[in-house]
């Protein structure tokens, strides 16, 4: 009889100590989480400091040898994009431009103004490279019930990303928004536009910015670039992922 409550009593001590252990891997994990969360801020907003300062050294020298600095340069670069005559024909007449001609020009504005923004813009793609890596969640499940909770657990990610990407977003004006709409259709700006496209950056600029141009500019983006959160589900993000997943593929078997 002594026996068996001494075995009991060894049972319940060593089920004390295995919740006991549980509860303290569980507080160390939650602490681990908060601190690899205020790490992942203090790197992200110190980077958005760097970023202001970024474009507080943009310069644009006018006709007139006037120099505009910072988020006023910026205004005028954009615009000097809406002064070719190219463009104001396409405003007028958009039949007479094909697709080819305003990429052409693209291509040249992008090109004549890559040492003025293009620092700018290689951070911007750091800034959102980093948020969209950051605690990542692959599908590695076959079993379907496993897969739609992982579809879910991607999706809630993806929103915790977002909610950083929109602090990001509220620091472009409409002209840098602009700038970056142009420079992701251009010959530098491939992979920042995956991320425009993702987390919709060019939502508050609309489809419609660069008049008699905005069908042709609009339409080489994946629609999610333009749309808020309550249009965005699971499957839209999904689906847009794996195509980029299988277009490296490609570019990789390509370059094999």
């Amino acid at each position: 009889m002594a026996v068996l409550k001494t075995m009991s009593l060894q049972r319940a001590e060593m089920k004390a100590a295995q919740q006991e252990a549980k509860t303290a891997t569980q507080e160390q994990r939650q602490q681990t989480a908060v601190y690899s969360r205020q790490m992942f801020e203090s790197t992200l907003f110190g980077m958005l400091d760097v970023h202001s300062k970024i474009l507080a050294d943009i310069k644009y020298t006018g006709s007139a040898n006037d120099i505009s600095e910072g988020r006023y340069a910026i205004e005028r670069i954009a615009k000097s994009f809406k002064e070719t005559k190219d463009y104001k024909a396409g405003s007028f007449f958009p039949e007479l431009v094909t697709d080819e001609e305003i990429q052409n020009q693209i291509e040249q504005f992008c090109t004549q103004w890559k040492s003025s923004v293009g620092h700018y813009f290689r951070n911007l793609y750091w800034i959102m490279k980093m948020i969209d890596s950051s605690q990542d969640t692959p599908i590695d499940s076959k079993d379907l019930d496993i897969l739609t909770s992982n579809k879910r657990r991607r999706y809630t990610d993806y929103l915790r990303k977002r909610s950083y990407t929109n602090i990001v977003r509220a620091q472009l004006s409409d002209s840098e928004m602009a700038l970056l709409q142009i420079n992701c259709l251009g010959p530098y700006g491939t992979d920042l536009k995956y991320y425009a496209e993702k987390y919709s950056l060019l939502k508050p600029l609309g489809k419609k910015h660069f008049g008699g141009w905005a069908q042709y500019m609009s339409s080489q983006f994946n629609g999610i670039a333009f749309l808020g959160l309550e249009h965005i589900d699971a499957d839209k993000i999904m689906k847009m992922t794996a195509h980029r997943v299988m277009r490296n593929t490609s570019a990789i078997r390509n370059n094999s």
